[in-house]
Parts: C-alpha cells; structure tokens; sequence
C-alpha cells in the first residue's frame, strides 16, 4: 500500500468521535497545567489571608488601644475635676445668692451656675459645666465694689473714702466705683450679694474693722473674688490656721514688713552687732518685732533682750529697762548691798537724808542699741530712764509712731543719731485731696492729724492698685488676681508692701536719709 494514501476509516465518523471525546483532545498538556494552577490559587485565596500582619500594623493598635484607655481615664478624670469644682464653687454662690434683695434673672451665669449639681458633670456635659463656671465667676464689668461705713459718727471710713477719691483723682473712673454704706445695712452679706450678683464687680476694697474684714476674707477665697482688705493687722483676716492665706485675699495694711527691712539695712550700714528689744505689752508691735529680729539674722545682728513693759506703768518701764542695762539687783544682789552700804555711810557722814533711790548699780549693758516701737511720749520717758540708770549714750531705733516734733522739742542729745522708719516722707508731697497743717516743719504734723493721713494713704493705695489691676474690661478676674502678685507693692505672701522712709536724728532736726522701694534696694 502506498504509504501516502492514507487507510480508509472503515467505522465511519465512530474513529473522529472517539478522538474527539477524548481527554488528550479536549485538554491539551498545556491546558491542563493552566487549569490545575487556577484550583491552586483558588485553593489559597479560600484558606490564607491577603496579607500578612506586621509588626508596625501590631504597634499601631496597641497605640490605638492605650489612647482609647488613655482617652477614658481623661475623661473620668475631668468628670471628677468638675465635680470638685461643683462642690466647692455652687454652695458658696448658692449661699451667696440668698441674701439679694428682689427678683433675679434665672439666665444668669453666676445663679445657673449656684444650681450647678454633681451629676452635672456626668458625660459630655462637663463640657458645658466647665464653660458655665468660667463665665460665671470671671464674668465682671471692670467695676471696683467697695464696702465701707460711711454715714456713722465715726471718722474711719469717711477718712477712708477721702483717700479712695484721692486715687480716683485724674482717672476719669468716677462711675467705676460702687460704693456701700455698711451703717445702712446690717448684714455685710446682702452687699456682698448686691456687688456680686447686680453689679458684676471684678475687685472688692473693704474690711475697716476687723468682723467685716475677716468675712469678706472668707467670702472671696470661697467665690475666687479678688479683695483688697484694709486692716490694721494681717492675722485678724483669717479665723484658722487653715486660712492663714489665700491667693484672691490681698491685705493693705500697715507698713511692718517694710519697717522691718528698712531698720535692719539701716542697723547693718551703722554697723550695729547688738540690739535689745523692749516690746509694749498691748501686743501691737509683736508682729514687727518679729519680723525685724528675722531681719536682723539675715545680717548676723543679735538680739540680746526681748522684754514686755506696759505703758505708762514706772515700775513696769524701769524694770524693763533695769534687765537692759544689767542694774537689776537680783542678779548683782551682792554687789547692790556693798553699794547701798556705801551710800547709806557717805549720806550719814555729810549729815543728808538717805533715799534708796539714789543706790544705782554701775551699767553692764551688752547692747549698742535699743528698738522702741512705741509713741514718741513713751520713748521720751525711756530715754530718762536710761540716763537715770547710768547709760549716757545708746542708739535707739523706732518706728511711725516716733513721728512727732515733740520727739525732738526740747532737745535732748541722748536721742543724737537715732533713727526710725515711716511709710510716708515729706507730708508736702502727699497725693492732692488731703488736708492737714505742718507742725513746726515739713516732716511733722499735729499727731492727732498723722493717724487720719495714715488712713487715707491706705485707701489711696488701694484705689490705685484696684485700678490699674482691673481696668481692662477683657482682663478676667483670675488675671487681676495675677496683676495684683506682679506688682511690686505685694510681697509673696500677697501683703502689701510700703514705700519706706528712714529718718535720723540729728542735732536738734530729724533728717530724711533715703527711700527704700518695695523690693528695691534703698535710694537716697
């Protein structure tokens, strides 16, 4: 058979058939292979993931997890936060709020915020609680309040208000003060209420005596109101140890920490080493003892003695001078008996009448100088006291209360280069709006008038301070508070600081020696 002529296919199309049907011929090699890789990745795509997780992938949601922690621990935090804030901040307005005379505005900040309870704190409402509060107690109209007894017979607080319009003077702020009769009105508290609630005040100048100025203290640490109280003695603003300071109580009161300072300069520049201290038993110069002995350590200036004496009492007064001087016959009984022996013979020989007065112990004194802070009249009688007991010659130290021409008329030269401190100098240059007569020269006044010219300085003070701290109608109460412990009239304890005056005494005049600013250096 010819091998080109191809066998005749005796089954008819069964042979195309079959090869058609048959795997081989349907699917190639080629074909199968494709087909069995797509089973495979079908396979994977059902059992494995797209992708594989990554270390950075793991340390972002363990981030994520801890701010979701952190995130819920602020807000717990700030839950609480506000819920102190309520607690402390709505009874005291709450209590507040009692005592306003008439009908108030339920929209009110500050009355939304005397209704402010714990639960309100509860979730996203702290937010509002936060913004309620801020508005509420910053909330003010740069209005000054000021609580004084004006209508009385007494002269304190018209004394004061003379010196608070003397401030006032060339400011143009007539109407920014707001001014209450407490004669008018029994309870301090219904003023307190009206400026808080009516009138919007940003700052309160008030306290005179020492109930009203205590309460006041009280009231603004608990409703954050900055207050310049006027007082004679810091320690009667706070009734416990507890509150022996706050940062919304500013004190404006007389000039000891500034007395201190400048006497103890002034003992360290005349190169004093010893000073006693004879201390009046009324108590009204034991804050500035204590101060000035504190003072004087800081320039390595002891304190040998520190006795009590009561005014206008002799015997009182010699004793205590008998301890300074070293005369006290209890400690030298043996050598006043020989002495007093002594005396007794000499006055029997000449034929004279014997006193026992006359028995002096020679002076063992061990200081070079003495600190009086009495009126000028005591020290006077002291400084013949010391003559009696044999000390020709001691420098004594002084405070405001020596400011009298009658220090120095007649003149005695045991008081030749004494010196004290005041808070005002020359009384030509005090502020206009005051009025008083010199005495003798420009330095001294009558001393009945000096104790009114005191007042109104510290009501003048206060007025200017209050204005320069809160003038600003954008300035928040919480910013005053932060001007007032900038300023260099307050030390860190918030109390106001004087300018200070250092006066000597020299032959037969007193003599200005310098100015010593707060928290400066002096100046001549």
């Amino acid at each position: 058979m010819d091998p080109a002529v191809k066998p005749r296919d005796d089954s008819g199309g069964e042979l195309f058939f079959k090869k058609m049907s048959s795997p081989q011929i349907l699917f190639p090699k080629y074909y199968r292979c494709l087909a069995i890789s797509f089973l495979i990745v079908l396979l994977f795509s059902c059992t494995t993931p797209k992708h594989s997780v990554t270390w950075k992938e793991l340390d972002r949601f363990t981030e994520l997890s801890e701010n979701q922690k952190a995130r819920q621990e602020k807000a717990k935090h700030q839950s609480e936060l506000c819920q102190q804030i309520v607690e402390t901040l709505s009874p005291a307005y709450a209590k507040l709020s009692k005592f306003i005379v008439g009908p108030v505005n339920a929209r009110d900040p500050l009355i939304q915020l005397s209704k402010l309870k714990k639960n309100d704190c509860v979730g996203n409402d702290r937010w509002d609680v936060f913004r309620l509060i801020s508005r509420g107690i910053n909330e003010h109209n740069t209005k000054i309040g000021v609580i004084l007894p004006l209508s009385s017979t007494g002269e304190i607080g018209k004394t004061l208000l003379r010196g608070i319009k003397s401030g006032m003077e060339g400011s143009g702020s007539e109407q920014v003060f707001v001014f209450k009769d407490r004669d008018t009105t029994p309870s301090l508290d219904s003023l307190l209420a009206q400026l808080v609630f009516r009138d919007k005040v940003g700052l309160i100048i008030g306290g005179v005596n020492a109930e009203d100025a205590s309460r006041l203290a009280a009231w603004s640490e608990d409703l954050l109101l900055p207050s310049l109280l006027i007082v004679e003695k810091r320690s009667v603003l706070y009734s416990t140890p507890e509150r022996s300071s706050h940062p919304y109580v500013f004190p404006i009161t007389l000039a000891e920490s500034s007395t201190a300072r400048a006497l103890a300069m002034t003992s360290h520049q005349k190169q004093l080493r010893r000073v006693s201290f004879l201390r009046p038993l009324s108590g009204k110069a034991d804050e500035l003892c204590t101060k000035f002995r504190k003072e004087l350590q800081k320039f390595g200036i002891e304190v040998t003695h520190d006795i009590q004496y009561e005014a206008g009492d002799y015997r009182s007064m010699d004793s205590a001078v008998m301890t300074v001087t070293g005369t006290g016959t209890a400690e030298r009984m043996a050598e006043y008996r020989d002495l007093y022996e002594k005396k007794f013979e000499e006055a029997k020989k000449q034929g004279l009448r014997f006193s026992p007065h006359s028995v002096v112990l020679p002076p063992l004194m061990d200081a070079d100088a003495v600190f009086i802070p009495d009126d000028f009249r005591i020290v006077r009688h002291f400084v013949n006291l010391f003559k009696y007991h044999g000390i020709d010659k001691v420098t004594m130290i002084g405070n405001n209360e020596w400011r009298s021409s009658a220090l120095i008329q007649p003149w005695d030269p045991f008081l030749h280069g004494s010196f004290f401190a005041d808070h005002v100098g020359s009384y030509a240059k005090l502020p206009g709006g005051m009025q008083y007569e010199f005495d003798s020269s420009e330095y001294f006044v009558l001393p009945s008038v000096a104790g009114q010219i005191d007042l109104q300085m510290m009501g003048y003070h206060a007025a200017k301070i209050a204005l320069s701290a809160s003038q600003n109608p954008l300035t928040t109460k919480r910013e005053i508070v932060k001007k007032l412990r900038l300023l260099p009239q307050f030390s860190k304890d918030n109390v106001f600081e004087w300018p200070i005056y250092l006066f000597t005494i020299k032959d037969r005049r007193l003599e200005f020696a310098w100015k010593l600013e707060p928290k400066t250096e002096p100046e001549e």
